[in-house]
């Protein structure tokens, strides 16, 4: 029996010699998409040498799997002459591949006197079988769906970036070309086109089953969203530019939260005068307020000296916290600052105004925390020995400008020196003076001692002052007689208000006595 069990149905019993129909070759292309018609050749001997094979009829047999079987799907039947002992047949004819052909490895088979009319001496060849794929057609559809979306952080601020990744698949029949996948920002899980879009991204051409990764870093909003919950959507072919098998399954949405934040911004600065001696005193007027959704906590504004970009370390002229700030509210101050003496002749300087100098308060926009204006300074040029203590962003003090001068021993004379360090106000200030450079006991020894920035002795300190500055501390010079000039040195050290340790020091500062 041949392997085509419904050619077994019919079996005609023969008196005579048999006849033997051989299926010799089938030709399709190997690929085949669904609904189109493709040449389908093949070819037949009745090789029987003797008997001639009769009319007959062949099958076109489409099946799932490499065995051929009468349950497969018979495509078409083809009607033919008889066939003399050795001759051939061959059929060229149009079949097309089912538009509801399951998709993958198929095979397309001929199978002659299908119906196993005929008697034959050998049952078992009268099929020719290859394989074919079978691919979407131009009917079937793509269906473009957002299989996954995620949102990471979930909690954010608006006008803030959230990174969102968003895979497309293709989970149709067709092929889909390349599309738009559109970002919204809505107030409901139902994404539409009629949301906020934030941003839209191309997606590649998608076979069946097919998936495109996306990712995207997006600015959530702007200063007018709403706070609250919100819903992150990702959209599908957002134009609808692809024809789909089903056209309401392209969206997916991912719930956030907006959250509200405080907004501090410097609305003004104006100073007295735009120009300035080194160790004068400028006032500046400046007003901050909160542009915010909530209240910004209390926080530190810092009027500072550096250059037209600001550094982390120039040099705070002023300090001040200031009070809470409800959404709108405002805080206005004029602060009396004075110019360093250690600043450089005749250079330009920015005077800043910083909210939030230290940085505490997590906000809106940090970029508008910060206004300048521009200061003329002129070298301080005075008769006094100034010697002065500047923060310089750490908590060290530097020693500075005009450390060095020379005396007349005979005339006597005393020296006093401006102090300044605001990061270390409330430290104690040691001064030593010794006649060699690693100190010594001497005739020349003199020490100082007191309060950074308060004027606890009276005998040491004076008050800020419009043209002198603040006076620290007084070296008097010793009643001695001089052969030959001789070199005084001093040592300044900022010590921690416990005494625990040395916070900052001036280095030295030189005198030479004349005779």
């Amino acid at each position: 029996m041949r392997c085509f069990p419904l050619l077994a149905l019919l079996i005609v019993a023969a008196t005579t010699p048999a006849q033997d129909f051989v299926a010799r070759s089938i030709t399709v292309p190997a690929t085949q998409k669904r609904g189109v018609s493709y040449t389908f050749d093949a070819s037949w001997q009745n090789a029987d040498r003797v008997v001639s094979a009769p009319a007959h009829e062949a099958g076109i047999y489409l099946s799932n799997d490499a065995t051929i079987t009468w349950r497969d799907v018979l495509l078409r039947t083809t009607n033919h002459p008889g066939l003399p002992p050795l001759a051939s047949h061959r059929l060229v004819t149009n079949v097309t591949m089912p538009s509801g052909a399951l998709l993958g490895t198929r095979y397309l088979a001929i199978a002659v006197d299908h119906l196993g009319k005929i008697s034959e001496t050998n049952e078992d060849n009268n099929i020719q079988k290859q394989a074919v794929q079978v691919v979407p057609g131009p009917n079937d559809l793509p269906d473009l769906v957002v299989s996954s979306l995620t949102a990471s952080p979930t909690v954010v601020y608006r006008s803030s970036t959230i990174d969102v990744t968003t895979t497309v698949q293709n989970i149709g029949i067709g092929d889909s070309a390349s599309s738009y996948t559109g970002i919204y920002l809505s107030d409901d899980s139902v994404i539409s086109s009629t949301d906020t879009l934030l941003t839209t991204q191309v997606t590649l051409p998608l076979a069946t089953m097919a998936v495109d990764t996306l990712r995207n870093q997006i600015s959530v909003g702007s200063a007018s969203t709403r706070l609250g919950t919100h819903y992150l959507g990702a959209y599908a072919d957002q134009g609808a530019a692809i024809t789909e098998s089903n056209e309401t399954n392209n969206t997916r949405a991912t719930r956030i939260d907006v959250q509200g934040l405080p907004d501090l911004r410097v609305d003004t600065l104006s100073l007295d005068r735009n120009s300035q001696i080194a160790g004068g005193v400028v006032r500046a007027h400046y007003i901050i307020s909160n542009r915010g959704d909530i209240t910004a906590p209390e926080s530190t504004v810092d009027i500072m000296l550096g250059p037209s970009t600001l550094d982390p370390r120039a040099l705070v002229l002023d300090r001040k916290q200031i009070p809470a700030l409800a959404p709108n509210a405002t805080y206005t101050w004029t602060a009396t600052v004075q110019i360093p003496y250690h600043r450089a002749p005749t250079q330009p300087s920015y005077i800043w105004v910083v909210a939030d100098a230290t940085r505490q308060i997590l906000e809106l926009s940090e970029t508008n925390n910060r206004l300048y204006r521009v200061m003329l300074v002129t070298e301080y040029t005075g008769t006094q020995l100034q010697l002065e203590f500047v923060a310089d962003g750490s908590s060290s003090a530097i020693s500075v400008t005009r450390v060095e001068t020379v005396l007349s021993a005979s005339a006597g004379g005393r020296v006093t020196m401006a102090l300044k360090s605001k990061p270390l106000a409330g430290h104690w200030v040691l001064t030593s003076w010794s006649q060699t450079a690693t100190f010594t006991y001497d005739v020349m020894t003199e020490f100082s001692l007191g309060l950074l920035n308060s004027p606890t002795f009276p005998m040491w300190f004076a008050r800020l002052d419009a043209v002198t500055g603040l006076a620290f501390p007084r070296f008097v010079m010793p009643n001695v007689t001089l052969s030959s000039s001789l070199r005084v040195y001093g040592r300044t050290f900022a010590l921690q208000p416990d005494f625990s340790g040395v916070s900052g020091t001036a280095g030295f500062i030189t005198f030479d006595l004349k005779p």
